[in-house]
């Protein structure tokens, strides 16, 4: 055995005695060093120069970086497998349709999703949400109706439900928000609620800004009791009968045994009484597991970019119940089944939410990124996580001037720190940080109520991913207090 490979085994030995050590003592580790080493080299972005120095990349809740196997993915799509799917019956076709609804598969293995039909693909969270607004909320909605958002939402969770308001005379009403945590006050819900007016709520799983987890279990929960209750109190025979009605069908489909589960889950009526609970979890997806079943939500909705996947795809998930009444918002193309003269029907769902070409090579390119991902134990990752961003936060507290904006008991961050440097504007800041080579958010971050809400105009927010590490945050808490030195005195200028 010669010198290096001893030293090997000896390294393994040693890394093998510390991994029993840590698993009698029964604390939760983050990633190892070389197992960080690993995945940083799987990010080609992260091994450049920005300004003369090394990149730090605290941009994540904006977009993550591309590991090599997503963008060899892409490329290998391009290069050998390039077909529009669903349309051909030759090889290329095949092979492009056959990896497309793959990825489908992975997505809907990736969520908890009863049946890959209850994913469709679109060009990011923005366009689930709207098209979920559109076709599956507004033509339930009359005047009166109310839709539940909170002042945590970004942008794409808010807008789109102002201009579903706008058009049908329903209101848009707020959650109340424990001042604490930052998260809905389920107590205030249930008893300030008008739950027969409350059609659908929804809300962020991650704040983009604040990194406060909302307790969507719960939320969901509460809304299908208040939904069974309303049902039970207007229409109890009829309620009745519907149990038994489907009952009987379950059984036939279970003794013929010629339905999928599919086909079993559309079977299953909404109830008229439903209040949708609705979730944006672009936010959440890289940075917790996420089953929707357990969770028991009506539609998930995320996008590839923020999940090392490329920009232009997203996912929206809807439980199969609500296929049938949910129609498309976009027109033409694969979603057809026969077109007439005057009239046209259109294919089942999903493909009838899928319009035109969709983002074939992104979609693969998302499954890839999944695999990804997942190969890592989501314990492991969300210490990394967790234990960087005490480390952020902490270094930050030490230094004067600075104002963390977090409420005073939020127990979980997903990474994302928001906060101001006295007398320094976010934008100025972040300039100062960009000289450093650090790359951060500056802004309202698309969510600009909860700005009013925070009483500022915008903020700095530094976001985390499995990729970073404790030497880039000491390094950040330098150039902070560099960049704090700099605007007051003008006598430490970074660099």
């Amino acid at each position: 055995m010669n010198s290096e490979t001893q030293r090997q085994a000896q390294t393994l030995g040693q890394a093998k005695i510390q991994h029993q050590t840590q698993v009698a003592q029964n604390k939760p580790q983050g990633f190892r060093a070389n197992e960080l080493d690993t995945i940083r080299r799987a990010f080609p972005a992260l091994h450049q120069v920005v300004n003369d120095e090394r990149l730090i990349y605290f941009d994540n809740a904006a977009t993550t970086h591309k590991p090599q196997a997503v963008i060899d993915r892409l490329v290998k799509f391009y290069q050998q497998d390039n077909a529009n799917i669903h349309r051909g019956v030759h090889t290329l076709a095949q092979r492009a349709t056959d990896q497309y609804e793959t990825a489908r598969q992975t997505v809907a293995n990736f969520i908890g999703s009863q049946s890959a039909s209850e994913i469709s693909f679109t060009s990011g969270t923005t366009a689930s949400l709207n098209h979920l607004a559109r076709g599956l909320v507004e033509p339930q909605l009359k005047a009166g109706d109310q839709i539940m958002v909170t002042a945590l939402e970004h942008h794409s969770n808010l807008v789109p439900w102002q201009e579903v308001a706008k058009r049908t005379g329903a209101e848009l009403i707020y959650a109340p928000l424990d001042p604490l945590t930052g998260k809905v006050d389920l107590a205030r819900l249930a008893n300030e609620t008008d739950t027969r007016r409350l059609k659908a709520i929804a809300i962020q799983h991650v704040s983009n800004v604040l990194g406060v987890e909302q307790p969507i279990k719960a939320i969901t929960d509460w809304a299908h009791q208040q939904a069974q209750a309303s049902q039970i109190q207007a229409q109890p025979e009829i309620g009745a009968e519907a149990s038994i009605n489907t009952s009987t069908k379950n059984s036939t489909n279970n003794s013929t045994n010629n339905s999928t589960n599919h086909q079993q889950a559309r079977d299953i009526q909404p109830n008229p009484h439903d209040i949708l609970v609705i979730v944006d979890g672009a936010q959440a997806v890289a940075h917790l597991p996420v089953n929707v079943q357990a969770l028991g939500v009506d539609a998930y909705c995320f996008s590839g970019h923020k999940l090392f996947a490329p920009t232009g795809i997203g996912v929206c998930y809807l439980q199969a119940k609500h296929h049938d009444r949910t129609q498309p918002t976009q027109f033409g193309g694969e979603m057809i089944h026969l077109v007439g003269d005057y009239q046209s029907n259109y294919k089942q769902a999903p493909w009838k939410f899928e319009a035109g070409t969709p983002p074939i090579a992104q979609a693969i390119a998302l499954a890839e990124a999944i695999e990804f991902l997942t190969q890592f134990d989501w314990q492991t990752l969300q210490v990394h996580e967790k234990n960087l961003t005490h480390q952020l936060l902490e270094g930050l507290k030490r230094i004067p001037g600075i104002s963390l904006l977090h409420p005073p008991q939020q127990a979980d961050y997903h990474g994302i720190v928001s906060y101001n440097i006295e007398g320094v504007h976010p934008h100025d800041a972040a300039t100062g940080y960009d000289q450093e080579g650090i790359a951060i958010r500056a802004g309202h971050h698309c969510a600009q109520p909860l700005m009013r809400y925070l009483n500022v105009t915008a903020t700095l927010r530094a976001s985390l991913s499995l990729y970073n590490t404790q030497a880039e945050v000491e390094q950040f808490l330098q150039s902070t207090q560099a960049i704090k030195e700099f605007f007051a005195h003008g006598t430490q200028q970074p660099k």
